[in-house]
């Protein structure tokens, strides 16, 4: 895996052992794996890589994003998890370290609800 590399690339879709698998920069992509999405401001959004399946039986590519938000109660929320279809055209990469991306989790607030 490149994990680490600044290449960027889409989705490749190729026919393996009769069904569609995902591929990014050659390397498979396996349910839940870790990817970054380019925005258009040239931004990075961290989130991982899934599939659906279509009416037809064929795998749609899609990114899941997951969001921890702070609270003002004692009680640990629940993180959002936003899911979309990747366009075929989107710009993907491997993770780089956490610089300049977008959605990293929040660590747990301490039992008192203050950092």
């Amino acid at each position: 895996m490149t994990i680490g590399t600044t290449n960027t690339g889409c989705i490749e879709a190729r026919e393996v052992a009769g069904e569609t698998t995902h591929f990014l920069l050659g390397e498979k992509l396996r349910d839940a794996v870790t990817i970054e999405l380019r925005l258009s401001d040239g931004s990075w959004l961290r989130g991982f890589y899934d599939y659906r399946l279509a009416r037809d039986r064929s795998r749609v590519p899609v990114f899941n994003v997951v969001y921890h938000y702070a609270s003002n109660s004692n009680a640990h929320p629940d993180p959002i998890t936003t899911v979309f279809d990747l366009p075929q055209d989107a710009v993907l990469r491997w993770p780089l370290p956490d610089h300049g991306v977008i959605s990293n989790p929040l660590p747990p607030l301490p039992a008192s609800g203050r950092p």
